[in-house]
C-alpha cells in the first residue's frame, strides 16, 4: 500500500508508534530492530523480483531509508551510477576505503589538519572533499540523489592519485589518523545516497 500509492510515511516512526500502541505486551526488547529488519528483507525480496540487481537493493539498504519512496529514489539513483564509466573505481575505492576504516584500531578524527599533508595528492583530494561537501549540500536537502552521485564521479581521479601515491597507513601516527580522516570524509559524502561499497561485489 504505502509503494503503490507514494505515501511518505517514516518507516521507523510507524514502527516505534506500533510497539508503543502494544504497550507491556510487547516485552521484546529488539522488536523495533526485529521488525525493521522483517520490512527491508520484504521490501529487499519484491525489489530484486522486479528485477533490482540484489547488491544494489543492499547498498541503499545498508543506509536505512526512512521511507521506502525514498528507498527507491535512492535505487534509481544507483542505478544512474551504475551506467557511469567512473561507477567501478569509485566502487572499488570506496570498498577500500570502507575496509580501511573497518580494520584501523585508530582513532579517526572528525577534522583534517591541512598542515599534516605530505603530497600534492592529499591536497588535491582535501581540496575536492571541501568542495564537494559544501556543493552537495543543497541537493542533499532537495533529495536528488541522481545529482550526487554524478557530482561525486568526479572524485574518482584524487581518489586514484591518492591511492597511487599515498601509503595510508604509515608509521607516524599524527599523519596515518589525518589521512584516515580525509578518507573517512570521502566515504561520508558517498553514504549521503549508498553504501556503493557494496556494488563491488556484484
Amino acid at each position: 500500500i504505502l509503494r503503490e500509492h507514494s505515501l511518505t510515511l517514516n518507516i521507523h516512526e510507524l514502527i516505534e508508534q506500533s510497539i508503543r500502541l502494544h504497550g507491556t505486551n510487547i516485552d521484546n526488547k529488539d522488536a523495533t530492530s526485529e521488525v525493521s529488519t522483517y520490512i527491508n528483507e520484504r521490501l529487499r525480496g519484491m525489489l530484486i523480483e522486479e528485477g533490482i540487481s540484489p547488491a544494489m537493493v543492499i547498498a541503499v539498504g545498508m543506509v536505512n531509508p526512512a521511507t521506502l519512496t525514498d528507498f527507491e529514489k535512492r535505487i534509481a539513483a544507483v542505478t544512474a551510477f551504475s551506467e557511469l564509466a567512473e561507477a567501478d573505481n569509485l566502487a572499488a575505492a570506496n570498498k577500500r576505503i570502507h575496509n580501511i576504516l573497518k580494520k584501523t584500531s585508530d582513532t579517526v578524527p572528525d577534522s583534517t589538519d591541512k598542515a599534516l599533508f605530505e603530497s600534492e595528492e592529499e591536497s588535491n583530494l582535501y581540496a575536492k572533499v571541501e568542495q564537494k561537501e559544501t556543493e552537495l549540500k543543497p541537493l542533499v536537502d532537495a533529495c536528488d540523489y541522481k545529482a550526487i552521485l554524478i557530482s561525486l564521479a568526479e572524485l574518482k581521479d584524487p581518489i586514484d592519485a591518492f591511492f597511487d601515491h599515498v601509503m595510508v597507513m604509515t608509521d607516524n601516527e599524527q599523519v596515518r589518523q589525518n589521512r584516515l580522516s580525509l578518507l573517512q570524509r570521502v566515504y561520508q559524502l558517498f553514504i549521503k545516497v549508498a553504501d556503493v561499497s557494496v556494488l563491488q561485489d556484484s
